[in-house]
């Protein structure tokens, strides 16, 4: 399976993970594969990180973002490990921004550009009282 993350174990029994790429639900993963396009569902994420609960993460992030709802699988699976770092390293815009959240620490290299929105949604539901 083709991946947007990479993990490298460090010394101290924690990690570095680099998010780069876009974000999509696991229901689209073949989808890219087909196409040859780096990507992944964030319960290969969740299933990734496991290994190291409870040890120091550092995540850097470069993404335009993707799905929200992915977006939001790998925020609750780096929360629930907690002693998180994020870094936005040159782009974390809508979905990729909801993972530099996740962050206990959230950082950005200079010249890093971050971008939230509302998501795409029914238009009725933001009308909503």
């Amino acid at each position: 399976m083709a991946r947007f993350w990479s993990i490298k174990a460090l010394d101290d029994g924690g990690a570095e993970i680099r998010v780069d790429g876009d974000i999509v639900d696991d229901g689209d993963v073949w989808l890219y594969e087909w196409f040859g396009l780096p990507c992944s569902s964030p319960n290969a994420f969740r299933n990734e990180i496991k290994k190291y609960k409870g040890k120091p993460l550092t995540v850097w992030i470069d993404s335009y973002g993707g799905s929200v709802f992915a977006a939001t699988g790998m925020y609750n699976a780096l929360r629930e490990n907690g002693n998180i770092t994020t870094i936005i390293d040159g782009k974390a815009m809508s979905a990729g921004f909801t993972i530099a959240l996740a962050g206990d620490k959230v950082k950005m290299s200079m010249g890093a550009l971050a971008m939230a929105h509302n998501p795409l949604s029914d238009p009725g539901l933001s009308n909503a009282e």
